[in-house]
C-alpha cells in the first residue's frame, strides 16, 4: 500500500505543480494569436500587458467592460466606483452575487478579477466622478484610454471634455436600460449616434458647456455631415420603450433596490461592455489610440 500512496502523492503534487503559475501567455496567448495578422502574438499581448485603463461606472455595462479587458490581458485596470452591491444587480452585473451583496463593488469585483489573473494591477478609485469633483477625483492622463460607463449626461460630458483637455482615449457607452437586442449595438463616433438618447444630451452638453462644435442649423440636419470629435461611442439603434411607473421600493433594509423604471437584461448591458472592450483592445493592439480632436468655440458658462 505505502508505493501506491507514494505514487498518488506524486501524482497531486506534479499536477498542483504543473498549474501553480501559469505564465501571462498561458493565460491570454489565444487573443494574442487572435491579432497576429496585425502584429506579432507576443507584440500584442505586450501592447495589452503594459496597457493602463480607467473604467468609470461598474454596474452592468462597466463590470463587464473590466471583466473583458482582464481576460484580454490588460495588465492594469483601475475601478471607479462608489456603489455597493444591490440584490437587485444580480440579473446583470459581473460583481453581483447573493454573497456579495452589501460588498462595495470595487471590491467585490477586484476579487473576482484577481481570481482570473492573480497578476493584474488594480487601483481601486472609491468615489463617483461628477462635473464637479473630476479635477480631485483622479487623473485621467497616466491611463492608456478611460471608459466612461455612467447613466448621467452631464458627468459623461465632463469625462469626455476632462480627456479631450488632457490628450487621453476615451470611449463611451450609452444607455443600456430597457434593450431587448443586442444585435443592434454599434460603435460610432459620437457624432453619429443618433438614436441614443443618452448620447444626444452628453453632446448637447458638450457643445453648450464646453464649446464642442455645433449641429446642424434648422434645415440642414438631412444635408449635415458633423466633423468626428475622436470619441468612440458604443450605444444601441434599438429604440426603448418610455419609461413606465417607478417601481416601488423594495421590502427589507440592507437588501435595498437599485432598479430602474426600464427593465434591462445582462444579455444587453453586458453586449454594450463587451463591445466597449473589443474597441479598446483594437486601439491597444493596433498602437492606434484615438484622441478627442475638436476645435472648440467660446462658451458662456454652460446650460440649465
Amino acid at each position: 500500500m505505502a508505493p501506491r500512496c507514494i505514487i498518488i502523492f506524486f501524482a497531486l503534487f506534479h499536477a498542483t505543480q504543473s498549474f501553480s503559475a501559469p505564465t501571462h501567455a498561458d493565460l491570454f496567448g489565444g487573443v494574442g494569436r487572435l491579432y497576429k495578422g496585425i502584429s506579432a502574438p507576443d507584440q500584442s499581448l505586450s501592447n495589452l500587458e503594459k496597457a493602463s485603463v480607467l473604467v468609470v461606472g461598474i454596474g452592468g455595462v462597466g463590470s463587464w467592460v473590466a471583466e473583458a479587458l482582464c481576460r484580454s490581458g490588460v495588465g492594469s485596470l483601475a475601478l471607479c466606483d462608489l456603489d455597493d452591491v444591490c440584490v437587485s444587480n444580480i440579473n446583470r452585473q459581473v460583481q453581483a452575487t447573493v454573497p456579495t451583496v452589501g460588498q462595495m463593488k470595487v471590491d467585490a469585483l477586484s476579487s473576482h478579477l484577481l481570481s482570473i489573473n492573480p497578476d493584474l494591477r488594480i487601483t481601486k478609485i472609491m468615489d463617483f466622478v461628477t462635473a464637479s469633483n473630476i479635477d480631485s477625483v483622479c487623473d485621467f492622463s497616466p491611463f492608456t484610454v478611460v471608459v466612461d460607463c455612467i447613466d448621467d449626461a452631464r458627468d459623461k460630458a465632463a469625462i469626455i471634455n476632462k480627456c479631450q483637455e488632457m490628450g487621453t482615449t476615451v470611449v463611451t457607452v450609452g444607455g443600456g436600460a430597457g434593450l431587448r437586442d443586442p444585435t443592434l449595438i454599434a460603435i460610432k463616433d459620437i457624432t453619429k449616434a443618433g438614436d441614443d438618447k443618452l448620447l444626444f444630451w452628453v453632446r448637447k452638453h458638450l457643445r453648450q458647456k464646453y464649446g464642442f462644435p455645433g449641429g446642424p442649423k434648422n434645415g440642414q440636419k438631412n444635408n449635415h455631415r458633423p466633423k468626428k470629435w475622436g470619441v468612440w461611442a458604443v450605444s444601441s439603434e434599438e429604440r426603448s420603450p418610455p419609461s413606465e411607473t417607478p417601481l416601488p421600493p423594495g421590502p427589507g433594509g440592507s437588501l435595498r433596490r437599485c432598479d430602474s423604471s426600464l427593465g434591462t437584461a445582462v444579455f444587453t448591458t453586458g453586449a454594450l461592455g463587451f463591445a466597449a472592450a473589443s474597441k479598446v483592445v483594437e486601439m491597444i493592439v493596433h498602437e492606434d489610440l484615438i484622441k478627442v480632436d475638436v476645435r472648440k468655440k467660446e462658451t458662456e458658462g454652460g446650460i440649465d
